[in-house]
């Protein structure tokens, strides 16, 4: 993830991220991500210049190097939705009769020599 330091002291930061927008679902992952963070005791979404801001224990160091390794990508998918099986076509018995039809021929023509 990509963000500026805007604020710091010794238990609380307010980042800045690099996207533009995010949208609610977006948003909703993100903070439940970093409520999930060991580090983070804390955290709040402000929506307008897109920041989060929140309290910490540990080491920054560390801190910021777990925050640069969540990739927005996973975010923007989960976001997204999974898709749901109906949206898949399933051709597996189509298959199966091609199959079937090649071994039935397969048979006729051991039959016929």
């Amino acid at each position: 993830m990509q963000f500026q330091l805007c604020h710091e002291n010794d238990t609380s930061l307010r980042l800045r991220l690099d996207r533009h927008h995010l949208s609610g679902k977006e948003e909703q992952i993100l903070s439940d991500i970093l409520s999930l963070h060991p580090q983070i005791t804390e955290s709040r979404f402000i929506p307008q210049p897109q920041d989060f801001a929140f309290s910490f224990k540990g080491s920054k160091a560390r801190l910021f190097e777990s925050l640069e390794a969540i990739s927005y990508g996973n975010i923007l998918f989960l976001a997204e939705g999974l898709p749901k099986t109906e949206d898949f076509s399933c051709s597996a018995p189509a298959k199966r009769k091609r199959n079937h039809k090649r071994i039935k021929q397969d048979e006729e023509n051991e039959s016929l020599a």
